[in-house]
């Protein structure tokens, strides 16, 4: 079995697991969850947001867009362009929420975009994602070539000086614990992001 074929395995192997969820679990998971990021000085820091708007089995994402929207920050959510492509699009009141591609909820077409430089925080959805900070997502590929441009650049607080080899956005996978790999079949293109959320807390990688 190739990585790609392991990809496809596990992938259909978490999210059966995923449906056998209780209702009480997903409930009291996605609220700490989303304490655990409203708690966080990267989250009363940043001025602007990238948040991924949840679906199925994934934690839910409402209540952070929610809070961000009513600390004043400017909150981006994915809009699909095309195949294995988006963009960040601006989101000002839940309200502007529409059903887009695969049925997923989006902001409007005319909303504002916005480049990886203005994103000061990154809320990335997975299947799974382990505590070395890869992720194995739904096999579209949309956020391994967005944040591609990332890939080697040390986030800046964490580097000597401003230089070019630094960025501002930090990026984070939202995962339930119970959906936690220990390791993931990985290829060259996977981004390894800065850190993971889940209901025992933010762990960096």
């Amino acid at each position: 079995m190739n990585v790609k074929e392991h990809k496809v395995a596990l992938r259909r192997s978490i999210l059966e697991k995923a449906r056998g969820f209780t209702a009480e679990y997903i409930t009291a998971s996605d609220r700490q969850i989303t304490d655990n990021i409203l708690s966080m000085p990267l989250f009363a820091d940043a001025r602007s947001i990238f948040v991924y708007v949840s679906r199925g089995p994934e934690p839910d994402t409402l209540a952070v867009i929610d809070a961000a929207i009513g600390a004043g920050k400017r909150v981006y959510v994915p809009y699909i362009t095309g195949q294995g492509r988006m963009l960040p699009k601006l989101v000002e009141s839940r309200s502007q929420l529409k059903p887009g591609a695969y049925g997923i909820l989006t902001a409007l077409e005319d909303a504002q975009t916005a480049e990886i430089s203005e994103i000061d925080l990154a809320l990335i959805p997975c299947v799974s994602a382990s505590l070395s900070g890869f992720r194995l997502g739904y096999g579209g590929g949309y956020y391994d070539r967005f944040f591609a441009p990332l890939k080697g650049r040390k986030r800046r607080f964490l580097a000597n000086g401003n230089g070019d080899n630094t960025r501002n956005c930090t990026c984070l996978i939202v995962c339930r614990s119970e959906l936690m790999s220990e390791t993931l079949p990985t290829e060259p293109h996977d981004v390894r992001f800065d850190g993971i959320v889940n209901e025992k807390g933010v762990f960096f990688v």
